[in-house]
């Protein structure tokens, strides 16, 4: 199936509140997320700042959606049904299109070495606490999220 693109974006985003920094490009972002309340917490923190976002309720939904829509990170809850996190990431990370390269930030209830150890031998870019704080998802935007101009990172021959 081919892979669709998103809505076009917004040119910049507002500042984050109570900050200096300068304002944050808007990301298609993938939320991978299954218990409601977090769903509407996060959608509520990234609508706000004019992402784009796509929500999936287990990690078998996240890697259908990778496959078929174009992202620039995914904010993946390591414990879910069906397939969690973890072996989402692994899948995506086996995938032999560009989409295999995509940003991807765990969520987890406790962030201990062992659990940032597991979430990066599973191909996480990074892992942080929930409940996640503005500031924090903010900053992991900004790290791992691409340039405004492209949804993927690209290569030039």
């Amino acid at each position: 199936m081919p892979r669709l693109r998103q809505p076009p974006l917004p040119s910049s985003l507002p500042p984050p509140c109570c900050s200096g920094a300068a304002p944050l490009q808007p990301r298609r972002i993938l939320v991978a997320e299954d218990v409601e309340i977090n769903r509407a917490m996060l959608k509520r923190m990234l609508a706000k700042w004019g992402h784009v976002l796509v929500f999936a309720e287990d990690g078998l939904e996240a890697l259908a959606l990778v496959g078929r829509l174009v992202f620039d990170l995914v904010l993946m809850d390591v414990q879910m049904p069906i397939m969690d996190g973890l072996e989402a990431t692994a899948r995506i990370r086996a995938l032999t299109g560009p989409e295999r390269d995509i940003p991807i930030v765990g969520l987890a209830a406790s962030v201990t070495a062992g659990e940032r150890r597991r979430c990066l031998d599973a191909g996480m870019n990074a892992c942080i606490t929930k409940p996640v704080e503005a500031g924090q998802l903010q900053a992991v935007i900004a790290r791992y999220g691409p340039a405004a101009d492209g949804f993927l990172p690209t290569t030039t021959a």
